[in-house]
């Protein structure tokens, strides 16, 4: 490995620890402000070192093919340290204003999608509802308004219809009547 390979090396490791301690921070603001359960935190603690890992061994294999010393574990630690003893204090302030600007984004999409969306769907379906209980209220009022007009003319004009028809039904009983002994005369 060449000088300047090396310097760049210990040079990136100093960055990615700056980097790892940065997005560590924004993963211990997100997960106290989340309060996970234990069992959840213990997970997202084995992804994240998954990943700072696997970042890790990609920018050693872009740089310097993959070899590794003791000095780049040591100053990858050195820019770790770094950031937590400049940095930290600053950038977790960040963290927290992002992630609280980010919830006042996602409460502001939600209020404008329920009174954008929302709220309208329900303001036609009690509309649409108030229509049609209006337009039933109104067609049972003239059908008993027509009812009461032609009602007196209709029993003129139906009445001797009603007869024979209570006639005809009074003759099908008897006959029924009938029927139902003589089935009966045959049953025993």
């Amino acid at each position: 490995m060449t000088l300047q390979t090396q310097f760049l090396t210990l040079m990136l490791m100093i960055g990615s620890g700056l980097i790892v301690g940065f997005f560590f921070d924004g993963y211990r603001v997100l997960k106290g402000r989340l309060d996970f359960p234990a069992w959840i935190v213990f997970f997202f603690d084995i992804i994240y070192g998954t990943f700072s890992g696997i970042f890790i061994f990609l920018l050693l294999v872009w740089i310097n093919y993959g070899q590794l010393r003791f000095t780049i574990y040591l100053f990858f630690l050195l820019g770790l340290w770094f950031y937590y003893l400049i940095l930290s204090s600053l950038l977790i302030k960040f963290w927290l204003i992002l992630y609280e600007l980010i919830y006042q984004v996602i409460i502001i999409f939600f209020h404008l999608l329920h009174v954008l969306v929302i709220k309208p769907i329900i303001y036609i379906y009690k509309f649409s509802i108030w229509i049609l209980t209006t337009a039933e209220t109104v067609i049972k009022g003239f059908l008993q308004l027509l009812k009461s007009i032609l009602w007196p003319v209709g029993r003129f004009f139906f009445s001797p219809v009603k007869l024979q028809t209570n006639k005809i039904k009074s003759r099908l009983k008897k006959k029924e009547g009938f029927l139902s002994r003589l089935t009966n005369l045959f049953k025993r």
